[in-house]
């Protein structure tokens, strides 16, 4: 099975939907586009957007949206897999669920105006960002450049996360956590 992760093409597959056939890329055109996996919808269902028709499980193979778990016929499940795709036609993010689970809407709209707001501002978004919070500009912007891009100012701070108490990830205490820590000076913008 294929693995697909961040910064990988989305694969420019032909495919037939209930909007025709046509090529991911094309339908994507040059803007943010989703596609996500889901257990066969019942009969009657109103959907506006196209639903790929995958008898044979071809497609979610190759986009690696493949659960473990196996149908009474012994075929493979659909995951809940989402990803946002680059108007570049790369993988901007993957959410990955198990088919028993459903997704998180509102944290996939949140994400989506996050990446939006990263690609125009370069900007990143802090731990449990909500719109309209605070923002962050990228490590790797110079503060001449930060002055260009936000003339209306910004503030620097230092954020090293040995200063962060224990359980600031907003994670549940009893589950083993790993934090990576990346000693960088942050520089908050207001929202």
């Amino acid at each position: 099975m294929p693995s697909l992760g961040l910064g990988d093409t989305i694969p420019n597959l032909e495919v037939e939907t209930t909007h025709g056939k046509f090529k991911l890329h094309d339908f994507f055109g040059d803007s943010l586009a989703i596609i996500f996996s889901h257990p066969k919808l019942v009969p009657g269902s109103k959907v506006s957007y196209p639903i790929v028709s995958d008898p044979k499980s071809d497609i979610i193979l190759l986009l690696n949206m493949v659960d473990p778990a196996i149908d009474s016929y012994g075929n493979n499940l659909p995951s809940r897999v989402l990803y946002i795709i680059g108007p570049d036609k790369k993988i901007k993010l993957g959410f990955l669920y198990p088919g028993s689970t459903g997704r998180n809407v509102d944290e996939v709209m949140r994400v989506l105006d996050a990446l939006q707001k990263a690609a125009k501002h370069r900007i990143a978004t802090p731990v449990n960002w909500k719109p309209g919070e605070l923002v962050v500009i990228q490590p790797g912007v110079s503060d001449d450049e930060a002055k260009q891009l936000f003339p209306q100012g910004f503030q620097t701070v230092a954020l090293p996360s040995n200063n962060f108490p224990s359980d600031s990830s907003g994670l549940p205490a009893l589950l083993p956590c790993l934090w990576i820590d990346y000693p960088w000076i942050f520089q908050v913008l207001f929202a």
